[in-house]
């Protein structure tokens, strides 16, 4: 056959050799992740109802449909003109108890507050429509009162737990009267829903008012929703998270619960609610003991208290912030705890501003730290002070003596005298059966439940030829904890 055409070979294409050097990189547009690091936050979000920035209070009210802020630098400033670096969280925050003539009176004005005078003045107030346990708990509620108006610039703000022994002893006439005079106070509330607390918290940022907390009770899933935001908002930046709908889809929104609160009520509060308050003991009045009706004056009065306690903390911010900062010297002179330290600094330092104004003792200094070491009163308004919180933390101590650790602890130590130091789990388990404090310890797993918090673990011990797990009640770790958690009851 003859071929028609030659045929050809298609060979591929030989690889090249040469090294082709990379593009350039194209550097990113922007700054670099080391200059984003190395960047200040831009803008810092203030609560529109009250706030503390830089050693300036601010207070926001609203008129004609928008939002104008106020603050202790004598100005007044629409929401478009805050300084740079800061912006509202959000615009609403309801109805303002700082009055439209406080406001004036304030910034055009020139008038200034005095924390003194509007500490007598509650102080009055308060004797006057409500029989309270003793004078010098007017004086300390007066305080709490007054530092509602600036409690922003605290770490932790104290609740106050009204308690009585039975109905009809003043809980809810004191209730009322605190609503009157603190800031943004809500209504009274008996029944209050979690919402309420979170969201009524991060709108108007005022104080919350609750009356027969003891019914919460009855509701046992209501009472722990409730009991987890109470838990977090007593501390400045507690916050609780919930899931909101947005766009059609559910995300995280993040609450901010820090608010000053007054719960009320027979029962006593959770122990870790009772950790966060002051006690405000109640007791039924006397026939001879006369108290103010509640009336139109009563409204008036409480109208210029509302005014004194702005103007006060507008004029005495600076003070006020510099004693917060010397307080805790002070009580810690005192002997007493540190949560009972965090939660007195601010009525101390109101305390301490308004001895300051009129010259009384009480100034912070050295002189006046040795004298409280020695159990002394450095006098004034901050001298009383002093001694009630010291006898307060001297009730919160005793009230310890028979939490139940200490009834453990007790129980504990009388199965050492009994069945000696090493017991096996069952052992033990057997040994406390129906001992205070040990009624729901009935297996080896409970028992280590309860015991790990207290640092007694099950160990390995040898005894003769054979080694066994057992706990050790060593009679040094428990005088430790006794020493940690106080005699049994």
């Amino acid at each position: 056959m003859t071929p028609s055409a030659t045929a050809t070979t298609l060979e591929p294409p030989k690889r090249s050799t040469e090294m082709v050097p990379p593009a350039e990189a194209v550097p990113p547009a922007g700054p670099t992740a080391i200059e984003l690091l190395e960047r200040e936050p831009t803008v810092r979000r203030i609560h529109p109802a009250q706030d503390m920035v830089d050693g300036v209070l601010w207070y926001g009210r609203p008129v004609e449909g928008g939002l104008v802020m106020i603050n202790s630098a004598r100005q007044v400033l629409r929401v478009d003109q805050l300084p740079a670096g800061l912006a509202l969280r959000h615009a609403d925050p309801g109805p303002s108890s700082v009055s439209r003539e406080a406001a004036l009176r304030w910034a055009t004005g020139g008038e200034s507050g005095s924390v003194g005078r509007t500490l007598d003045a509650l102080d009055q107030y308060l004797t006057r429509h409500a029989v309270l346990p003793e004078p010098r708990t007017a004086l300390w509620v007066s305080a709490w009162s007054v530092a509602t108006w600036c409690y922003r610039a605290f770490r932790v703000f104290p609740y106050l737990s009204i308690r009585s022994a039975e109905k009809r002893c003043g809980k809810s006439r004191l209730l009322g009267l605190l609503a009157r005079v603190a800031f943004n106070a809500s209504p009274v509330t008996a029944h209050p829903t979690e919402a309420q607390l979170f969201r009524t918290a991060a709108r108007t940022g005022g104080v919350q008012l609750f009356d027969e907390v003891e019914t919460l009770r009855d509701d046992r899933e209501r009472f722990d929703a409730l009991i987890a935001v109470l838990n977090v908002g007593f501390e400045r930046g507690g916050v609780v998270t919930r899931l909101e709908r947005r766009d059609g889809r559910l995300v995280e929104e993040p609450y901010e619960v820090y608010a000053p609160r007054v719960l009320a009520g027979i029962a006593g509060l959770k122990d870790t609610l009772e950790d966060r308050a002051l006690p405000v003991l109640m007791m039924r009045k006397r026939r001879a003991e006369p108290v103010a009706r509640l009336g139109r004056a009563t409204e008036e009065e409480a109208a210029a208290l509302r005014d004194a306690c702005a103007l006060a903390c507008l004029t005495r911010m600076a003070e006020i912030a510099r004693h917060y900062e010397a307080a805790p010297a002070l009580l810690e002179a005192q002997g007493i705890d540190d949560r009972a330290v965090d939660l007195w600094s601010p009525l101390v330092a109101v305390a301490m501003t308004a001895d300051g104004e009129d010259g009384s003792a009480g100034l912070v200094g050295a002189r006046e730290a040795a004298v409280a070491a020695g159990g002394a009163s450095t006098g004034g308004r901050t001298g009383q002070m002093l001694a009630v919180a010291r006898e307060l933390a001297s009730h919160r101590d005793a009230d310890a003596e028979g939490g139940p650790t200490a009834w453990r602890l007790e129980a504990l130590e009388a199965v050492r005298a009994e069945r000696g130091e090493r017991l096996a789990p069952a052992e033990l388990v057997a040994a406390l059966a129906g001992r205070p404090g040990w009624e729901g310890v009935k297996t080896a797993r409970k028992l280590a439940m309860v015991l790990g918090p207290m640092g007694i673990f099950r160990r390995q011990v040898r005894e003769g030829e054979r080694r066994r797990w057992c706990y050790v009640l060593d009679a040094e770790r428990l005088e430790e904890l006794r020493e940690r958690y106080g005699a049994g009851a």
